[in-house]
């Protein structure tokens, strides 16, 4: 059904004479296939949200192993680094974890951490991970499976879904999925989410104090552990 409803939706945007360079999708063997045999002149990247969604899982389901729990702590920085780095800088954690910042790999090449020379006391707070270790191991698998390595040269543009998941709130709010609409009333209901979603999630700000600094609350995030700053937006219109 998913690949089905893409090709119609990608035909349509065609003939309706949207010029289409790029194409975000997850990692579905489905799409992937359908990207390569009927639109081959699109780029297909895929979405670099949902590889690190997925990547987290795997660190999590590894931490709960015992003796595995040091993992958790580095879930953040992992992470991160799936966000702003392809494959060479991505191996990278593996020399990071283990707190060597600077390395020559196997063809001589010397590399280093882009981040700064840390003080005494961030390398003695860090839970580093030994290189012998079953923690350091299991990182190790999932950092260098195959797969992602080679998937990777599909993220080069950094694309993700993430407006869209934010639409599906105010949609599945119009078209619940538990309910049956007729079409004309499911065309209406969208063009609701639609308006809803242009006013109170494109059109919204960042809130600011009486002298004009931006607000920000700072929130604990169960699956981390760890506090993070999320911006605080004007009120929603209506």
């Amino acid at each position: 059904m998913e690949p089905l409803a893409f090709k119609r939706g990608m035909t349509e945007l065609m003939d309706q004479g949207l010029d289409v360079e790029v194409m975000a999708t997850d990692r579905s063997t489905s799409i992937q296939k359908l990207m390569r045999e009927d639109f081959h002149n699109v780029q297909h990247e895929f979405d670099i949200w949902h590889t690190a969604k997925g990547f987290r899982k795997k660190m999590h389901k590894k931490a709960k192993k015992k003796g595995n729990e040091i993992l958790l702590a580095w879930t953040r920085s992992v992470l991160v680094s799936v966000s702003v780095v392809l494959k060479c800088r991505w191996k990278s954690i593996l020399q990071h974890v283990r707190n060597e910042h600077e390395w020559t790999d196997d063809d001589g090449e010397h590399h280093r951490c882009d981040h700064a020379p840390l003080t005494a006391q961030e390398r003695r707070l860090r839970m580093w991970l030994k290189e012998d270790s079953l923690a350091f191991q299991d990182l190790s698998s999932l950092v260098l499976d195959k797969r992602l390595l080679r998937d990777m040269e599909k993220m080069a543009l950094f694309k993700h879904t993430g407006p869209l998941e934010v639409f599906h709130s105010p949609l599945l709010k119009y078209i619940p999925k538990r309910k049956a609409f007729p079409f004309q009333g499911m065309r209406e209901r969208c063009h609701l989410a639609i308006l809803e979603h242009n006013e109170n999630i494109v059109k919204r700000k960042q809130a600011t104090t009486k002298t004009g600094e931006l607000r920000f609350n700072r929130v604990f995030c169960k699956r981390s552990k760890q506090w993070v700053l999320k911006k605080i937006f004007t009120p929603h219109s209506f």
